[in-house]
């Protein structure tokens, strides 16, 4: 059983982050990113949904916990009205030990604001590889190294191309070599 440790718990509301803030948070805070993209993708406002809000151990790099909208609601009076409102419950996760109080302090917990782009070569092919995948990520920095780099791999085929005197192809790759460029 862990412990819980309030230093180490992050919360971060999916819904109120594009793919590409929770591509950074997840990099700058080594963070499964498919994960948190996974809890955006089931979030919801209906009773029985994920409202959006993770409480990650970033020591462990694990969720502890999620918010839900309670299946069942009560009758509540507000001024002259009466509305049937759902509570909003938090589900823990995983073998870790969280009380009344500990629950208590993840609540009051502010939400991770976005996150500055990491400038890392891991993280440049771990964006490479996500969007691979077919996340709609956007970043125009990791997007003109993608063109870069592929530029790079095209100027290599088409020296092998001129090598071989296969003038042929080397036309073609100097035509998408061109293409990349005006792009």
């Amino acid at each position: 059983m862990h412990e819980f440790d309030i230093d180490n718990i992050i919360m971060i509301n999916v819904r109120s982050h594009n793919l590409t803030q929770l591509f950074y948070i997840s990099e700058n805070l080594n963070l499964n990113f498919e994960k948190l993209a996974h809890y955006k993708n089931i979030s919801g406002d209906k009773p029985g949904d994920f409202t959006g809000k993770v409480w990650i151990d970033t020591k462990l790099s694990i969720v502890i916990g999620a918010e839900y909208i309670h299946m069942f609601g009560d009758f509540v009076k507000r001024g002259d009205t009466i509305k049937y409102l759902y509570p909003k419950r938090i589900e823990t996760y995983e073998n870790y030990a969280i009380g009344l109080n500990e629950l208590e302090i993840m609540k009051k917990i502010q939400p991770v604001k976005n996150s500055k782009r990491p400038n890392n070569l891991d993280s440049f092919f771990n964006y490479k590889s996500l969007i691979e995948k077919g996340y709609d990520l956007k970043d125009s920095y990791y997007e003109s190294k993608m063109v870069n780099t592929r530029i790079h791999q095209l100027k290599s085929k088409l020296s092998e191309c001129l090598e071989l005197e296969d003038y042929e192809l080397a036309a073609k790759i100097r035509d998408s070599i061109n293409e990349l460029k005006e792009s």
